[in-house]
């Protein structure tokens, strides 16, 4: 039913598959970095409209003071990109490396039921056990189903919660109230476990209760005290989190799922639209070397990195790559509205009806950019290139439902 009249992709031929797999190819090998310990927990925190216009160490006006002192001590993506606009399209990009480049969320597309691996698919053949988090309605963008099909062993919602004297009366239960409760229950994982929250009280209607508008400030837009209250939440994760005897054994994966609707012509601009800030941040300091990197890192590159950082030999299938994988220039890639964007570290090109428009500095800071397509011909086609075989690739496998190694 949700999949009824929602458009289908088209098979793209734009160059021999010997060339596309020479350009990109979603099969892939991990690379073990012996940094963490082997079987260390994973935790995967994302966090509603955390966006780098107002969280986030790149941001000039930051309402996220707690977020941004745990991004000080993290692996931090300067260039971090979300890989849609929607929290629909953030859970199959960040657990499982697919992408939305296409009309329709992955998830509710024609494809949502095609195999994948995700990380809690992988991490299960290493002995983890896994759990989703959302404090919403059970249902809600049909996360539960999704959480299930790719392998989550659990899921916790406003149903397992059970407690709606914390419901926000729009969404689903309070951060403040669930985020430490979720804490509580991952001990009850069997370790090594993978565990992803997803949060949500700094999503529109933006409700905070009027006890806790003593721990919010407020900004320029509605969105501002929401942050600032979302942020408080997140501290008293870390709080109820620290208790627990498997803390200091946990890399966290701290990521914004989208930015949010604003009303700065700066940020409503395709050039900073998808700007996250990312961080993995572990407790023992010596572990993981605290650092701020300019690479591009975006949503689809978070599995292939934490592959890795967990010591697991294997392969899998992904449309991002490692942080630790230095084989090929990094470059973002998303989709809306008929349109591929691909970024690499300063540029952004526009590809639509099979072709290069526009090529703009991304990282200028200025309001206008001027479109400088005609004058960097050869970064255009190289760029150009690879957009064309990762979509290509993209139609083709979800097409023949070939999402995974196997």
């Amino acid at each position: 039913v949700k999949t009824f009249g929602k458009k289908s992709l088209s098979l793209k031929e734009f160059m021999p598959i010997e060339e596309e797999e020479r350009l990109f190819n979603p099969i892939r090998e991990t690379q073990p970095q012996n940094i963490l310990p082997n079987q260390t927990n994973v935790v995967v925190l994302i966090l509603e409209s955390f966006g780098s216009e107002y969280a986030g160490l790149n941001s000039k006006n930051s309402f996220t003071p707690f977020f941004d002192s745990i991004l000080g001590q993290s692996l931090f993506f300067k260039n971090g990109f979300s890989n849609g606009k929607k929290s629909i399209e953030a859970v199959p990009s960040i657990l499982a490396s697919i992408p939305t480049l296409m009309d329709s969320p992955y998830i509710s597309s024609s494809y949502g039921n095609n195999k994948i691996n995700s990380l809690a698919t992988l991490l299960k053949k290493e002995g983890y056990s896994s759990a989703f988090f959302h404090g919403a309605t059970n249902g809600s963008m049909r996360f539960d189903g999704f959480a299930k099909q790719v392998g989550f062993d659990s899921y916790y919602g406003r149903k397992e919660y059970n407690n709606d004297e914390h419901f926000d009366n729009t969404w689903g239960i309070l951060d403040e109230y669930f985020n430490p409760w979720s804490a509580r229950k991952m001990s009850e994982l069997k370790e090594p476990f993978l565990a992803s929250l997803f949060t949500l009280s700094s999503h529109h209607p933006y409700y905070i209760p009027e006890n806790s508008i003593k721990h919010t400030f407020e900004g320029p837009e509605p969105l501002c005290a929401s942050l600032s209250y979302a942020d408080y939440s997140l501290r008293l994760f870390f709080e109820e989190a620290k208790k627990q005897p498997w803390f200091n054994n946990t890399i966290f994966v701290l990521v914004a799922d989208h930015t949010p609707s604003t009303s700065s012509s700066f940020y409503n601009k395709r050039t900073q639209m998808y700007k996250i800030p990312i961080g993995l941040y572990y407790p023992n300091k010596t572990a993981l070397i605290k650092n701020s990197v300019d690479q591009v890192f975006q949503h689809v590159d978070i599995m292939p990195t934490i592959l890795d950082l967990l010591n697991v030999q294997t392969k899998y299938y992904s449309f991002g790559s490692s942080y630790f994988d230095n084989s090929s220039e990094k470059q973002a890639l998303v989709y809306i509205e008929g349109v591929h964007y691909a970024f690499d570290k300063n540029k952004m090109l526009s590809f639509s009806r099979e072709k290069a428009r526009n090529l703009y500095n991304h990282q200028s800071g200025r309001n206008y950019e001027q479109d400088s397509l005609l004058f960097y011909k050869k970064e255009v086609e190289m760029i150009e290139n690879k957009t064309k075989a990762i979509i290509q690739r993209y139609s083709r496998d979800l097409i023949q439902n070939q999402t995974t190694v196997d």
